[in-house]
C-alpha cells in the first residue's frame, strides 16, 4: 500500500507492506499468488485501487524497467512477451544485482514500510490527473486480476479488502475539473471496483475523498507524509478492528 499505510503500527509484527513502486494490478495479483500458500498465518489481504488502476499496465509505460525488478527479485513473469531489448535487459539486471546485493539485507521484523517522503516531481497536476482519467476509462485490461484475486482469496479462506486510498483535496478538485473538461464522468470512476466487489461479496474501504485529510497531510497530491500515514493507518484499522493499537 505504498507509503500510505504504516504497517509498523500493527501489533507484534502482524503485517507486511508488499507494495513496490509502479505496481499494477497484475503484479499485485502475482505477488499474492506467490505467497498466499507459503504464509500459513495469513488472514487479511488488502488490495489497493486507484483512479488509474483499471487501465494502468507497468509494461506499457516509459518507466517499465521496474518490471525487471519484479522478475528478478520475485520471479514474476512479464505480462507480455518481450520483443528484443536484450541489451536493455542485461543493463537492468546489472543494476538489480547491485541493488539487491547492497540494499536487500533487511532488518529483522521489517514490516515493508519506510518513513521515506515521496519526492515531489514538478509535474503539472492537470497533466497527471488527465493521465489517470485516461487509464480509468481505458479498456479494462487489469480488472481480471481483481476477480482472480477474489477467487483465490476465497479458496484460501483469506479476508480480502479492496482499499481506495485517500488523495489530497487539491487532487480531488483538479480531478473533477479535468473530468468535466474532457467528458469523463467523475461519478463512474470506481464503478468497476464496486461491481466486482458486489459480485464476489468483497468489502470496499473507500477513503478517496475523505474530508479528514488536508493538503499538508501529503508530500505531493497523492503520497502521504509520515504523519499523514500514521493518521490514515489509525483511521483504517479502527474501522476494520484488526489486531491493532491506536497510536505510536
Amino acid at each position: 500500500m505504498g507509503n500510505l499505510v504504516n504497517t509498523n503500527m500493527f501489533d507484534n509484527n502482524k503485517a507486511f507492506n508488499l507494495c513496490v513502486r509502479y505496481q499494477d494490478l497484475y503484479y499485485s495479483f502475482e505477488l499474492y499468488k506467490k505467497y498466499a500458500r507459503e504464509l500459513k498465518n495469513l488472514k487479511n489481504v488488502f488490495l489497493t485501487y486507484s483512479v488509474f488502476s483499471p487501465g494502468f499496465e507497468l509494461q506499457k509505460i516509459k518507466d517499465n524497467y521496474h518490471m525487471y525488478y519484479y522478475n528478478y527479485v520475485f520471479g514474476i513473469p512479464f505480462k507480455y512477451q518481450l520483443c528484443g531489448g536484450g541489451g536493455t535487459l542485461n543493463k537492468e539486471l546489472q543494476i538489480i544485482e547491485y541493488v539487491v546485493k547492497k540494499h536487500y539485507c533487511l532488518p529483522v521484523r521489517f514490516s515493508g514500510y519506510t518513513n521515506e517522503i515521496h519526492p515531489i516531481v514538478n509535474k503539472d497536476i492537470k497533466t497527471s490527473v488527465l493521465s489517470h482519467l485516461k487509464h480509468a476509462f481505458r479498456d479494462k485490461q487489469q480488472e481480471e486480476y481483481i476477480t482472480e484475486l477474489c477467487k483465490m482469496a476465497s479458496e484460501n479462506n483469506h479476508n480480502l479488502y479492496l482499499i481506495v486510498l485517500p488523495r489530497s483535496p487539491e487532487y480531488i478538485q483538479k480531478l473533477k475539473e479535468v473530468a468535466e473538461e474532457n467528458g469523463y464522468n467523475y461519478e463512474e470512476i470506481f464503478n468497476p471496483l464496486y461491481r466486482i466487489s458486489k459480485e464476489y461479496n468483497i468489502k470496499v474501504i473507500n477513503h478517496f475523498d475523505d474530508k479528514r485529510f488536508r493538503d499538508d497531510d501529503f508530500s505531493d497530491t497523492q503520497h502521504l507524509v509520515p504523519a499523514g500515514a500514521i493518521k490514515y493507518t489509525n483511521i483504517l484499522m479502527k474501522e476494520l478492528q484488526i489486531g491493532f493499537y491506536s497510536s505510536k
